[in-house]
């Protein structure tokens, strides 16, 4: 679980949701991405994982906030994304990693 790690990492989840989460669960409330970068830039998160969902991305402004961040962007997709959208996070100095999943069979 990633909440029971003893690799000394901080781990913070965001999240527009009111659901129930385990205790054990740092759990951060946001009303969407454009206030989570606000929260991750102030409190100087390192890292920050965001789902891959480039139009998403583009319209929340956050990209052109994080050439601000020193904050370090990973993207977590699954399985599938377009050339132009692979060009779009390479052209973002900030993003360091994309990290595509997928269902093994």
């Amino acid at each position: 679980m990633i909440s029971d790690r003893t690799n000394g990492i901080d781990v913070t989840f965001f999240t527009t949701s009111k659901f129930k989460f385990p205790e054990e669960l740092k759990v951060k409330y946001c009303n969407g991405r454009a206030e989570c970068v606000t929260i991750v830039e102030y409190e100087e998160f390192d890292f920050l994982v965001i789902k891959h969902d480039v139009e998403d991305n583009i319209y929340s402004n956050i990209f052109d906030r994080q050439n601000r961040l020193k904050t370090k962007v990973i993207v977590w997709a699954h399985v599938f994304m377009c050339y132009w959208e692979v060009d779009f996070y390479a052209s973002n100095p900030n993003i360091t990693r994309i990290v595509n999943v997928g269902k093994e069979t």
